[in-house]
């Protein structure tokens, strides 16, 4: 995970999931923390996330998702972070003004069972 600093770019998270990334970038200034808010409204559950500002605790929302509403709360809410993944994983800009960069597995040479040495 890169952010854009002083006319470059800095590493704040290497190895992060987009789990991970999505907090991360509600959270990148130091003075918010990330929130999540959901309301019912019919047969959906509408989400909101965005950014809590931890002197005064005033919320600005960043993105709305909503999700069909289950009896399972739970898997609700699983389902509305995916969708806020999902929109992470494509357009960083949404959330913070940087970007994420896979990491490449490390490949390594096996030697294999069988082979002649």
């Amino acid at each position: 995970m890169l952010v854009k600093r002083d006319g470059g770019e800095e590493i704040i998270a290497p190895h992060a999931t987009i789990a991970q990334a999505l907090i991360i970038a509600l959270e990148h200034r130091k003075e918010h923390g990330a929130a999540m808010f959901y309301r019912d409204r019919g047969d959906l559950r509408e989400y909101v996330i965005g950014r809590c500002r931890r002197d005064t605790d005033v919320f600005e929302p960043v993105l709305r998702g909503v999700v069909q509403r289950t009896a399972n709360i739970a898997a609700d809410h699983v389902r509305a972070l995916e969708y806020f993944e999902d929109i992470m994983e494509h357009d960083t800009r949404v959330f913070f003004d940087g970007r994420l960069v896979r990491n490449r597995p490390v490949r390594t040479a096996k030697k294999a069972i069988g082979a002649a040495t």
